[in-house]
């Protein structure tokens, strides 16, 4: 699957959603804007992208520590479409 399509959505909101995160089952993983990433990451493994996949075309919120760019806590708002 490809995800050049994401680039023109993510760049025209940039101005109200501060980071976008793209997950898929076979695990790429995008996120924007680019950051440096631990070669270990692995989304998949993630609670947001489980509960997530466990509740498809679902809105999820979840709260606490992203771990891939910062250390602070977040708020990650997900939906596993399909």
């Amino acid at each position: 699957m490809s995800t050049d399509g994401l680039d023109s959505k993510w760049t025209s909101s940039a101005k109200e959603v501060i980071e976008r995160f793209y997950g898929s089952t076979n695990g790429v993983f995008r996120i924007y804007p680019g950051s440096p990433m631990v070669t270990t990451f692995d989304h998949r493994e993630s609670d947001w992208y489980k509960r997530s996949v466990a509740f498809p075309n679902t809105t999820m919120y979840h709260y606490g520590k992203l771990g891939i760019v910062n250390r602070n806590n977040v708020i990650i708002v997900s939906r596993a479409v399909g």
